[in-house]
């Protein structure tokens, strides 16, 4: 009991105090609760690896859910990163009645968008797959469009949950923010345990949306015990709706181009041999966890210090803090990539080489995997200016980044694809991304500079 206490009391020394204490506490939090979520997705793409390895039901399955997921992450992406900044104003000027009359009005206001998002959308699919899956035969073009109506539950039900976890994240709840998540690998994991060899892809929608749902529930449940609650509303101040529509707005037109860089990339890969889309979502996949682990965790922990940081002013803060931690997470990121890059075949073998995914597919993997590599270093450094730029409320600059960044990701996609095939893909993806980080902190640079900050 002693060590525990002592334990307790160590914790609290090395996370309370100053803000960067802070923020490294929270980011531990996350980090932590994350990474219990990722390792039950990571059981379940073992799972989806033996029942499916690199094939067309894979590809129809990834192709859908990113179809799904365009109009869901343009608008309720940009909603709630103006939300979080939105909600804790609202709730250290007026306190939480008036912060939960702006949830309400924000769900709300979500709810209709996507209602309309979701008409619109399944209205037009039939001539989007013209265009993003024209590598497609006929046949497995009607099965992804067949597959993506059938995720429309998913589709509100993760819009709702965004705000839910946005609203753990104004008020520092981090770990249970981490924790949530887990119910979605967990439903696809049981379901293609008990029923994957009869019914395939249709086990991955229903795996999806049942995980949606839980995750909805445990929302409900974790913001009702907090004073919260997920519901629509009406009433609350109309120049925080002004404000908050407006700036969702502008950010949301920066998300819709940021968006096509991923059908861009499925629309090129579709043009290509069959399963390399799914070889895409394999050697991204290992990646994008670490970048759950590290750049969610750091991005959800230190949005609500930098918007407390920008509300005073405090300029000095800041910078401080955007130096201390670009840093440490280069110094962290670089030899870990290195490492991770070498060791890829090994790594990919023991996580999914194993019933359909052969020792070819193994082949195919490990040169894309060891391309998305290089996402963990710019998305970690790039996720610093992007939250200072969110908390100053400077929107429109995360769209005029986005827009240029887009052409650039088509060139090199269409370039690289025809030097490196699939890998040339993944190769144009971290180029991308490496731009946006080095744009990010020279307007973050020139904004602190226009302060007359001495550490700018």
């Amino acid at each position: 009991m002693n060590y525990l206490i002592l334990a307790r009391e160590h914790w609290r020394s090395l996370t309370s105090g100053s803000v960067n204490r802070q923020i490294f506490g929270a980011t531990l939090t996350v980090g932590l609760a994350t990474l219990l979520a990722k390792l039950a997705g990571f059981a379940k793409e073992a799972l989806v690896a033996a029942n499916f390895g690199l094939s067309d039901q894979l590809d129809v399955f990834l192709m859908a859910f990113t179809l799904i997921g365009f109009p869901w992450s343009v608008f309720m992406v940009a909603l709630q990163t103006t939300f979080i900044p939105t909600f804790i104003q609202a709730s250290v000027r007026d306190g939480d009645p008036a912060a939960q009359r702006l949830l309400s009005k924000t769900v709300a206001l979500a709810l209709a968008v996507m209602a309309v998002l979701a008409v619109l959308w399944i209205g037009i699919l039939p001539q989007v797959l013209k265009v993003v899956a024209h590598g497609f035969s006929p046949a497995k073009t009607q099965q992804v469009e067949s597959v993506t109506r059938s995720l429309v539950p998913y589709f509100f039900l993760a819009g709702l949950n965004l705000m839910g976890y946005g609203v753990l994240q104004a008020k520092k709840h981090f770990f249970l923010n981490g924790l949530i998540p887990i119910f979605l690998p967990l439903s696809i994991g049981f379901l293609l345990v008990s029923f994957g060899e009869r019914f395939q892809v249709q086990v991955m929608v229903w795996g999806t949306n049942l995980g949606a749902f839980l995750e909805f529930l445990a929302l409900q449940i974790a913001l009702r015990r907090r004073g919260f609650k997920l519901i629509p509303g009406w009433d609350y101040t109309r120049g925080q709706a002004r404000g908050l529509i407006n700036k969702t707005g502008v950010l949301a037109v920066g998300t819709l181009a940021m968006s096509l860089n991923l059908l861009i990339s499925q629309s090129m890969a579709s043009s290509l041999d069959s399963g390399t889309i799914s070889a895409l979502a394999y050697g991204y996949k290992i990646p994008t966890t670490i970048n759950s682990l590290l750049v969610s965790a750091a991005g959800t922990a230190v949005l609500p210090f930098f918007s407390e940081m920008v509300a005073r002013r405090d300029w000095s803060a800041c910078a401080g803090t955007l130096y201390r931690y670009s840093k440490l997470f280069l110094l962290l990121s670089l030899p870990a990539v290195v490492l991770m890059a070498v060791l890829s075949e090994p790594i990919i073998k023991i996580v999914f080489e194993r019933g359909s995914f052969d020792p070819g597919a193994t082949a195919m993997v490990v040169p894309i995997q060891q391309a998305y590599l290089t996402l963990i270093p710019s998305y970690l450094l790039g996720m610093l200016p992007l939250q200072l730029i969110i908390a100053m409320g400077k929107t429109h600059v995360l769209t005029v980044n986005s827009f240029l960044i887009v052409p650039l990701n088509l060139l090199l996609t269409w370039w690289f694809m025809k030097l490196w095939g699939a890998t040339g893909i993944a190769v144009a993806s971290s180029v991308s991304s490496l731009a946006a980080t080095f744009l990010g902190f020279a307007y973050v640079y020139l904004s602190l500079k226009k302060e007359k900050h001495p550490c700018a």
